[in-house]
């Protein structure tokens, strides 16, 4: 006993009459040591004490190779920090999974709001307490077989074995998880991305995270607590990265056209202005709604070269107006994205001078939200701006989280009506109060107010008695390709008994 004892402190192999004591460590890859106690009926040669030792280092590197293998098998498949399985583990799993659980294996991505803000306010322990605690709370809510996986920070995969068929009402007390921390509720909400992997078996396993990821990502996008991945939203996904693709090509070769929407005035009807409103033509021959391409250049990061070129088109677009005698401003509609880029005015103004526009014939319009989320950021730039003789618009009022407060702060020229408050003035008392007060704001505060969505002679001649000096609409013009803005001009002139 005192021999083994000895081989430990010393770390070494020991020889004594009858045994032999075989000492194994790899101390630098883990804690445990390994002795051998070898029974011998007689002394040892010298020649087979040293083939002895060979073979003890021989099977010292076999330690050695699997407690690395181990190593970095932990490494590769597990997340240090919390110790659950990474992505890496999900991947191979999924590959590996048996036909007999596939039918009942499902795929749920949870997506815990707000994580990086409790963790700016409690700190990172805080939040790995709280990631542990959701763990136990799902295994406490799920009774069949599941894996909890760390996908990211504030995403977890749970890959469950269950015949039961999951959806939003089941799932409540996982999207609004109260969790006991430190002896204090805590109420975590959590967004769910879902996957039944036997209905995409001809998936490869990171097809399959990558969709239910994609599930996550469009529940998000759409403000739902649930959402499961199918057929529909599969092809949906295709069809948008599809013209994801023609879009950034359509964006880099300056493809995306300018159409333009007459104001006039409601006093005496004559022509005071256009919007500039992007319009693409896809290269099947339909025109793909503004809504749907703006919002994912929005999301894709092609928003801000999109503006580039719209405002460009546009300054292009008051040169050629003006060679026809017609020298009335053009309203360019900007996201709050590029506004507040620190080098956005500054690109502006040098491209009013390269192309010699005054800066009264180009208004900027942005949305209502908009302005209230940057106004900080922008407020001295606009002054700057309205000094120049640059009008700046607010787009679609009423319809944002209205603050009443900026308006009389920010460097504002115009009230822009959202066509809603127009279409249902005359059917909704409500409505036409609101139409009726913004009317009157606009007139207190010396703003213009021009109307959207004016499509009949009533809505316009009652819009006027209330006191609204401009309007937009399809009563005066459907948008126009800046080749037809010409005749049209002459035409609605001739009809107001004007000549240009």
């Amino acid at each position: 006993m005192q021999s083994i004892t000895d081989a430990c402190k010393e770390k070494k192999h020991v020889f004594i009459e009858g045994y032999s004591i075989l000492f194994f460590s790899n101390k630098e890859l883990e804690e445990r040591v390994c002795i051998s106690l070898v029974k011998l009926d007689r002394a040892l040669l010298p020649n087979e004490l040293n083939l002895l030792q060979v073979m003890c280092e021989n099977i010292n590197v076999g330690f050695r190779n699997v407690a690395l293998h181990s190593k970095l098998t932990e490494l590769a498949y597990f997340d240090p920090t919390s110790g659950l399985h990474n992505k890496n583990w999900l991947t191979r799993e999924i590959k590996n999974m048996s036909p007999v659980d596939i039918p009942c294996a499902k795929l749920l991505m949870l997506h815990l709001e707000d994580l990086a803000h409790t963790e700016t306010v409690f700190g990172s322990k805080f939040v790995d307490q709280l990631i542990k605690s959701l763990c136990s709370h799902l295994h406490s809510y799920f009774t069949d077989t599941i894996h909890i996986v760390l996908v990211e920070r504030d995403t977890l995969a749970v890959l469950v074995y269950a015949s039961q068929v999951y959806d939003e009402k089941s799932l409540e007390p996982i999207i609004h998880a109260s969790l006991n921390i430190k002896n204090a509720t805590h109420t975590v909400d959590v967004i769910i991305g879902s996957i039944e992997i036997d209905q995409f078996k001809h998936y490869e396993a990171e097809q399959i995270i990558s969709a239910g990821e994609s599930a996550l990502e469009q529940a998000r996008r759409k403000g739902l607590s649930f959402l499961v991945y199918c057929e529909k939203l599969a092809s949906a996904i295709i069809d948008r990265y599809a013209l994801l693709t023609d879009l950034r090509e359509a964006v880099i070769n300056d493809q995306i056209e300018i159409y333009l929407q007459p104001k006039v005035s409601l006093e005496n009807g004559e022509l005071v202005g256009f919007e500039s409103l992007a319009r693409w033509q896809h290269h099947s021959g339909n025109f793909i709604p503004p809504y749907q391409f703006i919002a994912l250049a929005e999301s894709c990061g092609l928003i801000g070269k999109l503006d580039q070129n719209i405002m460009r088109r546009s300054c292009l677009a008051v040169k050629a107006l003006a060679k026809e005698g017609i020298v009335v401003p053009i309203s360019v509609n900007v996201t709050g994205s590029e506004v507040v880029r620190p080098d956005y005015f500054e690109h502006l103004a040098t491209l009013l001078h390269d192309l010699e526009i005054d800066s009264q014939l180009i208004e900027l319009e942005l949305t209502e939200s908009q302005l209230i989320e940057e106004k900080a950021t922008i407020c001295k730039q606009l002054h700057s701006l309205k000094q120049n003789g640059m009008k700046v618009n607010i787009d679609d009022f009423g319809t944002g989280y209205s603050s009443l407060a900026y308006l009389s702060t920010l460097a504002l020229s115009t009230l822009k009506v959202d066509h809603s408050f127009v279409w249902r003035m005359e059917d909704s008392t409500k409505d036409w109060q609101i139409l009726k007060m913004i009317i009157n704001l606009g007139q207190v505060l010396g703003l213009t107010v021009i109307a959207e969505g004016i499509e009949t002679v009533a809505q316009r001649d009652y819009l006027a008695e209330l006191g609204c000096q401009q309007g937009q609409g399809y009563l005066f013009s459907r948008p126009m390709p800046l080749d037809q803005v010409v005749n049209w001009a002459e035409k609605y002139s001739k009809d107001l008994g004007h000549t240009l």
